[in-house]
């Protein structure tokens, strides 16, 4: 827009919240964030298999129940 001087873009979304990344930073940054999410994956697979006989107890308390 001709005369903006409040760094407010479209959507009125600060277009300096944070500093360019070049492509190099941003792979990256996505790479972080995959590990983080394997990581949290496994984690939650090795909950999951640690309570599969606590599931299993409370399938078959909630059928008897019914």
């Amino acid at each position: 827009m001709p005369g903006r001087q409040t760094g407010i873009g479209y959507l009125g979304i600060s277009d300096q919240l944070e500093p360019k990344m070049n492509a190099e930073e941003l792979a990256n940054k996505f790479k972080a964030k995959i590990a983080a999410a394997v990581a949290e994956r496994e984690r939650q697979t090795g909950i999951a298999n640690d309570n599969a006989e606590k599931r299993t107890a409370d399938i078959e308390y909630c059928k008897d129940a019914l």
